[in-house]
């Protein structure tokens, strides 16, 4: 997934660069689907093998405008709810602020003192994002985001407190994506550091397994069930999503 909104466009080169580099650190039966959100969510080409349609989709991706994150993930996994793989995930490219979410956040902060505008917004109860979670947990995708170095307030002059708090919010539902769905969430502090990023995240895929087991709890209460994943070797370092939905 590419963001193409109006933060992207000083470096859409570097940008396009760094995910070409990902397809070439695929292996030749990986299915690979290119969606581009902006104001609008698109989808570039169908999940294929060709990495020449691949190369050339990254590189037909345009756009301007806002950024609609959490519709272009639902997006993503209706066409990964068709995919018969085990190993599936999405990696998407965007500084994580969803412009309807940021939205909402302005108005629930709006009427607020300023001392009381830090921590005031709480991440995990923005519904779209928890249905993302809904879906990623029932289809077994992992979200790697990769986070770009845009929109932050602190690089301004003098930010005031809700623009400090909603970006906080904004990176903080990104990085969940990640906790939640057993991915990691990297952030790109350089552009220069994108390609490797993204080369990171090919070698964690072709990493990952799907572990199966029986709950003694086998209530379909619709609650999140927490889980945790041990080792015996201490060597090893296991990264799992966090806990299912029981429906």
């Amino acid at each position: 997934m590419l963001d193409m909104s109006g933060s992207t466009l000083p470096f859409r080169q570097i940008l396009k660069q760094a995910a070409n580099r990902f397809i070439y650190a695929l292996g030749p039966e990986d299915r690979v689907a290119v969606v581009e959100f902006y104001d609008r969510v698109n989808l570039r080409n169908d999940f294929t093998t060709n990495g020449k349609t691949i190369l050339h989709s990254i590189d037909a991706s345009n756009g301007r405008g806002k950024t609609r994150l959490f519709d272009a993930l639902d997006f993503a996994l209706g066409k990964l709810a068709n995919e018969k793989g085990r190993r599936k995930a999405i990696i998407v490219l965007s500084d994580g602020v969803d412009s309807i979410a940021q939205a909402a956040d302005r108005d629930l902060l709006s009427g607020m003192p300023d001392d009381k505008v830090p921590n005031a917004v709480k991440p995990d109860g923005y519904a779209p994002m928890a249905e993302v979670l809904r879906k990623s947990s029932k289809l077994g995708v992992s979200i790697y985001p990769l986070a770009l170095p845009t929109g932050d307030p602190a690089k301004l002059a003098d930010p005031t407190p809700r623009q400090v708090e909603m970006y906080r919010a904004a990176r903080e539902r990104f990085a969940f994506l990640a906790e939640r769905t057993g991915a990691t969430i990297r952030t790109i502090n350089r552009l220069e550091d994108m390609g490797r990023l993204y080369a990171e995240v090919a070698a964690d895929l072709r990493t990952l397994y799907t572990i199966d087991y029986q709950p003694l709890n086998t209530g379909r209460d619709g609650k999140w069930h927490s889980i945790k994943v041990e080792v015996a070797d201490p060597s090893l370092i296991s990264r799992t999503r966090t806990g299912y939905f029981a429906q």
